[in-house]
């Protein structure tokens, strides 16, 4: 963070014109060494800022990393302070009526194609018509966005500023992003929406409202209620004057009353992303199932799942299967206590998994556990279930356990499911994994093995060639082998299988690249050399000019006689 503040200052200190509009927000360095003085200090300087408008603050720790997608639950290096949501009271949720919507950005996932943000509108008690108050497009799911849709694209028709309905406030002209896509037909066929919002500011955006929405959220689609039970102006125009109150924090101020259950309400973390632990404890308590992971604690990342198992599924396996759950990781690491991290196949690049391996935490593919509670035993995670390389410490046993070839167990024999596994994560990762030897051979009699197990359906594929291998190739001997290959030097070989070919190749030898490989596997047999797609681009920009024949040898003399006769 340190180093993070100095650079974002020297930006701004910067004379080019396009670094001139940067300005650095207000902050203040806490550093007191008591607590109660810091808590009090960060308190004055977050009731002075909300008191003059402010949104709020943030807290973060001056030496902590900045972690990309980590929020305050899990790094505890940063926290967000504003003033609650009005769940006490502050602001209450009145009740508006859908009358526009506006299709979704995105280009995929389950927003696409489908109308996402919605402007509401309060009703006036005297004259019936509808007023816009504001637009929400958060508090709601991909379902739910799909169900809302379905429901009112039926009653929409395209917006058309020049054709209002009478029904609607002829005072409101919306503009640039506020103009909608659509506008409902009848709003007494339309959706009624339990809103709340930080506070309902002055806007002349909205016609005659006059006020609109502060951070908007949708808490409920009331399926109760129709167009003539939603909320009046007159109770808009009530929050809007009422004063905003400023939140306690950091522990200042009148002590709360503790409540049999806790909230589940966590700032900065999405409701889909919450672990009830108490919930899970139950259930861990309550699980008569046998209790496969009862010394381990596990924290899921938000992609935590495997096939047909999400996240939520997945903690209550862990639960019934005797694990703990937690919520966050720990202040400090502990070697003798490590907790597994789960994540999903394919989440190795990401910087959350990456980071967590870093500090010391093994970091596995959620399907291991799937495979532990089907088994009814804790299997040792294998290389196929590290998302990310383990401590060094770690590494060294599973290089004692696990082959390096194929990632198969050196003490047992593997069944026939964990067989095909492992060879298809060893064929899918060789050559860009931490585990995998690459150019190791796999022992005689492998190929055969894996092909009695139905392993490797095209373990005929290359027969009968003899392939060679560069340097730049070598990571591909196993895939050979694999495909009925038999890998050899140069001088034995009917190929050379390389990225780029410079010297003349031996006599008979014909140099391919990758793209031969490819298409003998696509088409199921040995092809053809096509120079112009299957050599590499030095054999092709230098053709190889064929060896001159050796001279032939010279008669032997022969020897002279006395003999005039030639017998």
């Amino acid at each position: 963070m340190r180093i993070r503040r100095r650079i974002a200052e020297r930006i701004t200190r910067r004379d080019d014109a396009e670094f001139r509009r940067l300005r650095l927000v207000e902050h203040i360095n806490i550093t007191d060494p008591e607590h109660e003085k810091r808590v009090q200090q960060l308190h004055a300087y977050y009731d002075n800022f909300v008191s003059m408008g402010g949104e709020g603050v943030v807290v973060k720790l001056l030496d902590a990393p900045y972690i990309l997608g980590e929020r305050s639950r899990g790094t505890r290096a940063w926290l967000k302070l504003k003033p609650e949501y009005g769940a006490d009271g502050d602001i209450p949720r009145l009740d508006y009526v859908i009358v526009a919507g506006n299709w979704s950005d995105a280009a995929t996932g389950g927003r696409s194609a489908r109308l996402s943000k919605y402007t509401v509108a309060a009703r006036c008690a005297h004259t019936g018509r509808f007023y816009a108050v504001g637009r929400v497009g958060t508090g709601y799911g991909f379902g739910k966005v799909k169900e809302i849709h379905d429901k009112l694209i039926g009653n929409m028709d395209d917006y058309d500023p020049k054709s209002r309905p009478a029904w609607l406030d002829g005072a409101w002209h919306p503009k640039g992003d506020n103009r909608p896509d659509k506008i409902v037909r009848d709003p007494f066929k339309s959706l009624v929406l339990e809103i709340k919002c930080a506070e309902l500011v002055v806007s002349t955006e909205y016609g005659s409202v006059g006020r609109t929405f502060r951070f908007p959220r949708v808490e409920r689609v009331r399926e109760d209620k129709d167009a003539t039970d939603i909320s009046t102006l007159e109770d808009v125009r009530r929050c809007g004057e009422r004063k905003r109150t400023v939140a306690q924090v950091g522990g200042v101020g009148k002590k709360k009353k503790k409540r049999a259950k806790p909230t589940r309400k966590v700032d900065g973390v999405r409701r889909d992303q919450l672990v009830d632990v108490e919930g899970l404890e139950e259930i861990r308590a309550a699980s008569t199932k046998p209790k496969v992971f009862k010394r381990d604690e596990f924290l899921a990342l938000p992609s935590a799942g495997c096939e047909g198992v999400n996240r939520t599924a997945l903690l209550t396996i862990i639960a019934e299967a005797g694990g703990g759950v937690r919520s966050a990781a720990p202040d400090e690491f502990d070697a003798d206590e490590p907790l597994v991290v789960l994540g999903a196949a394919g989440d190795g690049r990401l910087l959350m998994v990456t980071s967590y391996a870093a500090i010391g935490y093994a970091v596995l593919d959620a399907a291991w556990c799937a495979e532990c509670v089907t088994a009814g035993t804790r299997l040792a995670p294998a290389p196929r279930h590290y998302l990310a390389p383990p401590p060094p410490r770690k590494l060294a046993a599973l290089r004692q356990e696990f082959e390096p070839v194929w990632g198969l167990p050196r003490g047992r024999a593997p069944a026939v499911d964990e067989l095909r596994v492992c060879a298809a994560h060893a064929r899918a990762h060789r050559g860009a994994h931490w585990f995998y030897a690459d150019a190791q051979a796999e022992g005689e009699g492998m190929d055969a093995a894996l092909a009695a197990h139905g392993v490797t359906p095209l373990t005929r594929v290359l027969c009968p060639a003899r392939v060679a291998v560069a340097p730049e190739t070598a990571c591909l001997a196993s895939r050979l082998r694999l495909y009925g290959a038999v890998v050899v030097a140069p001088e034995a070989a009917t190929h050379v299988l390389a990225d780029v070919w410079a010297c003349a190749p031996p006599s008979g030898v014909q140099v391919v690249n990758r793209a031969w490989l490819d298409e003998c596997v696509a088409q199921r047999r040995v092809v053809a050399v096509v120079p112009a797609r299957h050599a590499p681009p030095a054999v092709l920009a230098a053709p190889v000019v064929p060896r001159p024949a050796p001279p032939p040898e010279a008669p032997a003399p022969m020897e002279e006689s006395d003999d005039d006769s030639f017998a």
